[in-house]
Parts: structure tokens; sequence; C-alpha cells
């Protein structure tokens, strides 16, 4: 009886350890006044991360082992970015990637810059960010301008919103 009683909870855990329902990817922006850019970091989980970049055909196996891989960064700047995007004053923004590290907490945290631009009025974005393949994906961003905060979520059902700075 007591094994049928572990089976029973193991199975029973097991189906709680299964992946997570929901997703989440974070970015942080900001104006640098004495460079003219933007700066910011995209903040995802490193697991879901490694998949999606599989399902976009990206050669992604651990994302530790390609922080020095510059090829395949630019390639996985551009997924990124192709799904994050920014409109600054009406103007688009390409960004880039300055780097990545991988966290101890399971998140990657990406580092990017834009080239100069003007201080932001209005921040048109689109943070659709892994939405195509996980239904459930969930993003929000934070402008940050001197001492005040500006903050933006993103659903399926919602994947652009404006930030006007006061």
């Amino acid at each position: 009886m007591k094994f049928l009683l572990f089976i029973g909870f193991s199975f029973l855990s097991s189906l709680s350890l299964q992946a997570h329902e929901y997703f989440f990817s974070f970015a942080e922006l900001a104006y640098n006044s004495n460079e003219e850019k933007l700066e910011g970091t995209l903040m995802l989980s490193t697991h879901d991360l490694e998949k999606w970049f599989q399902t976009k055909k990206l050669a992604v196996t651990e994302m530790e082992r390609h922080v020095n891989d510059t090829k395949l960064i630019q390639q996985m700047a551009a997924t990124l970015f192709s799904e994050f995007k920014v409109k600054n004053n009406g103007l688009n923004i390409k960004f880039e990637i300055i780097g990545f590290e991988v966290l101890p907490n399971g998140m990657t945290n990406f580092y990017f810059h834009s080239a100069k631009t003007a201080r932001p009025k209005i921040l048109d974005i689109t943070f659709d960010l892994m939405m195509n393949e996980l239904p459930k994906q969930q993003n929000k961003i934070t402008y940050l301008d001197n001492e005040k905060s500006f903050t933006a979520i993103f659903t399926t059902t919602k994947k652009q919103s404006s930030i006007i700075i006061e």
C-alpha cells in the first residue's frame, strides 16, 4: 500500500514539475544623455529562450556556451529585435547587443544600445517577443527617465503600447 501511495504521489508531483504555464520577459530602457543613446536590458528565462531560439532555427544549445560567438549573437539580436521594436518620437530605433550574461537564477540578460537619438518624448513599443510560440507569454517594459519610471505590459491581445514621457 505504501508503495502505491508513493507511486501516486510521485506521479502527481511530476505533473506539477512540468513546464510552467505562463512565460515572462522584461525589458528596461533608459536614455543616456551623455552618449545620446537609448540603453537597455532584456531579461528572459534562459530555458524558454533556448527553446525559442531553437524554434527559430538558431544553433543554440546552452546559452553559456555562446557568450563569445559573435556570429550567433548577431543572429540572436536579429531574432530578438524582430519581436522587440521601439520607435522614438516616431522614428524606428535599431538596437545593437553589447553582450549578454546567463545568471544563476535561470535568467539571461541581454544588454543593448541604440545609435545616437533624441531624448524620447513618445516611445511606441511592440513587444511580442516569444508570443507566437508561447501563447501565454507576457512581457513588461520599464522606461526610466531621471527620477521617473514608466511601465507598459504586453500580452497576446496587446502587443503594442506607447509611453509618453512627461
